[in-house]
């Protein structure tokens, strides 16, 4: 099941998350101003515990993936939120599958985006939760 992003009204709360490589807090901002240049309203949940001031962009995971699977669970599971989007990709997106293999199932009531090293959290959420998901380029990708 693929989700459409039209469904999603402006003006809507986008729970941006990084299952992977964090943002640093320069591209964070980006991503929030871009976010709201289209019309959404950008939050990013544990923002102070999950971005680090500077960036090490290689590709790896730079916080631990007990605080990366709590942004995300968080994400899913905030009703407040119309959206959860992925900020970045890296290598360490499927660190997260063991926790959500023992979480408790949310109920979609959101659309989850990404793509590339996110499909392994994409593919879980659709094929053990029932969730919609778009396959479309992270944050960063947009903004860069």
């Amino acid at each position: 099941m693929i989700a459409n992003i039209n469904m999603v009204k402006k003006d809507t709360i986008v729970d941006v998350v990084f299952p992977a490589t964090s943002g640093a807090v320069k591209e964070v901002l980006e991503i929030k101003n871009y976010l709201k240049k289209i019309g959404f309203s950008p939050r990013i949940l544990l923002e102070k515990k999950t971005t680090p001031r500077k960036n090490f962009n290689c590709g790896l995971a730079n916080f631990s993936a007990q605080n990366r699977f709590e942004q995300l669970y968080q994400a899913l599971g905030n009703s407040e939120s119309g959206l959860v989007w992925c900020g970045r990709g890296g290598y360490s997106a499927g660190d997260l599958l063991p926790f959500l293999a023992k979480a408790k199932p949310i109920k979609q009531n959101k659309i989850f985006i990404g793509f590339s090293d996110i499909t392994s959290i994409s593919t879980f959420l659709q094929q053990n939760w029932g969730w919609k998901i778009i396959c479309a380029p992270v944050l960063m990708q947009l903004i860069e």
